[in-house]
């Protein structure tokens, strides 16, 4: 039971940081993204490496995020297979 409430938790944060990576990546018509224009971020990371980054950070997530809901629906499973 403890498991469960953990992935759901778990599953939660990442499914509200994936939300915000996506919404953060501009559509490649408009040029950029929002925390490029960002003087602070174009200094820590470099303007031309911040879609790059945002996109392994979204696929990173998404691979996170799939685990998490296959390990809840084992945990799930093998917790009400047990109760009748």
């Amino acid at each position: 039971m403890f498991g469960i409430i953990i992935t759901g938790i778990l599953l939660g944060l990442v499914a509200v940081l994936l939300t915000l990576v996506v919404i953060l990546q501009n559509p490649k018509d408009e040029g950029g993204n929002i925390l490029a224009s960002n003087n602070s971020m174009k200094q820590l990371v470099g303007a031309a490496q911040m879609p790059h980054l945002l996109q392994k950070v979204t696929y990173g997530l998404f691979i996170v995020f799939v685990l998490l809901t296959l390990l809840m629906s084992y945990l799930l499973g093998s917790t009400y297979a047990n109760h009748p």
